[in-house]
């Protein structure tokens, strides 16, 4: 009887352990919807653009942003996966190639650029432009958090203000959302 017991009084902590986690769970999602939402609207600063790598270069004074809409996204140039995660905008580039007036800009934050053209620079970033930040100020002056790449990705008018947030390489509803954005405003 004794071990019933027990069994049963493991089974309800398991149970209570579990509800526990879901309220958190659904707390963590309410305060992302609310950071996504209180987004909307605010005025992205892109960073003073010192240097450009384009094509194995570095440019200065590169032209960027001055499209009708924008995705700019956040990369972690110190960071491996990160920097592999670029393949993952392959189709999003593709399309946007296909259609006027849409600019996909990169903004990269590295330590040092030198040992990221030798040793991380892959194949699929060099027809990218990538704006190089090396203050890291995207994130500081936008106030972005850092640790959350979820929310390091914007959908942007010709005002730079915020459409959408989110990076649509990594949810299918994100990518629809930008698309029909996309597509009404380059229509309009």
């Amino acid at each position: 009887m004794g071990i019933r017991i027990n069994i049963i009084i493991s089974k309800i902590i398991l149970v209570l352990i579990l509800f526990s986690f879901s309220l958190c769970n659904d707390s963590e999602n309410s305060e992302l919807g609310d950071e996504v939402t209180n987004r909307i609207g605010d005025v992205i600063k892109i960073p003073n653009v010192t240097q450009v790598l384009f094509n194995d270069s570095l440019y200065d004074n590169f032209n960027i942003g001055i499209s009708k809409i924008k995705i700019i996204t956040y990369i972690w140039g110190d960071c491996h996966v990160c920097i592999s995660d670029i393949r993952k905008w392959e189709p999003m580039i593709k399309y946007a190639n296909t259609l006027e007036n849409i600019d996909i800009l990169f903004v990269l934050f590295v330590t040092n650029i030198e040992y990221f053209k030798n040793n991380l620079y892959i194949e699929e970033m060099k027809n990218i432009p990538l704006i190089i930040d090396k203050d890291n100020n995207f994130i500081t002056v936008n106030n972005i958090p850092f640790e959350q790449k979820h929310l390091q990705t914007f959908l942007l008018d010709s005002n730079n203000k915020v459409i959408l947030v989110g990076n649509p390489c990594y949810n299918e509803a994100v990518e629809n959302l930008y698309r029909v954005e996309i597509e009404k405003r380059i229509t309009n």
